[in-house]
């Protein structure tokens, strides 16, 4: 996919997700314990965390940064840009980090991008570097290597991840885990069902039309109280917090 096809493909992408504020409001919940007062959101899309942390918490600053010119022309925090809101875009591929060392960043979240990433470790080593000493790192990422189809492939995903390879993965590098657990035990039957049975060639998101991601996202209350009352031993994503 050239570059072209690959922003406009990602940017459709981040419209529809925009659909389901409530799926943003949960992997908050999850994560806002943690975060500290410098946050970047690398891969931030459309700033639906960014967003909500601004609307949240009152951090120093919130960075967001994403490879989509589109993402960051669109931005929902676009309008809000002060020297506490800071939104910047920048190509992955090749891209130093060297400047998160100048807005002294404190916290680095990665939602949804380590698995597009072909040389995840060399990613995770670069934040490493960049942030302080206690700095953390908030990690999402799709679960459960078996998963790995369809979906997948159309997501542009290199892979899927088990509990231990994040783990190690981070670890060594020099983080160590504060928190590691499953996210979204029902949504691992219809990605199941559209991924691996179905065969379809678009991303999870795109399976459903409009009207449906509407009611996914009242549903969505119900899946978050029913992760938080079953033992998780399983779920569509894996969420980590780990600190240098």
């Amino acid at each position: 996919m050239d570059e072209i096809n690959k922003d406009s493909h990602y940017y459709a992408a981040q419209n529809r997700m925009e659909l389901l504020p409530n799926y943003y409001r949960w992997i908050h919940e999850l994560i806002a314990g943690y975060l500290k007062e410098r946050i970047v959101d690398l891969g931030c899309g459309k700033g639906f965390m960014l967003k909500i942390i601004n609307e949240h918490q009152e951090p120093d600053l919130l960075l967001g940064i994403d490879g989509s010119a589109g993402n960051i022309d669109s931005n929902l925090l676009a309008d809000f840009r002060t020297e506490k809101i800071v939104l910047l875009h920048r190509n992955f591929d090749g891209y130093s980090f060297d400047d998160l060392v100048d807005f002294k960043i404190d916290t680095a979240i990665l939602l949804d991008v380590l698995e597009h990433i072909e040389h995840d470790e060399a990613l995770l080593e670069t934040i490493y570097k960049v942030l302080p000493e206690r700095g953390r790192l908030i990690v999402k990422v799709p679960a459960v290597k078996s998963l790995y189809g369809s979906i997948d492939v159309a997501s542009e995903h290199f892979r899927r991840y088990s509990r231990k390879e994040l783990k190690d993965k981070v670890e060594v590098v020099g983080f160590k885990t504060l928190r590691l657990r499953y996210m979204n035990l029902f949504g691992v039957f219809p990605y199941f069902l559209k991924g691996k049975i179905l065969k379809r060639s678009t991303t999870f998101s795109g399976t459903f039309a409009p009207k449906k991601l509407k009611r996914l996202n009242r549903l969505i209350p119900c899946f978050q109280f029913a992760d938080t009352v079953l033992p998780l031993a399983i779920g569509l994503s894996l969420i980590g917090v780990f600190e240098k």
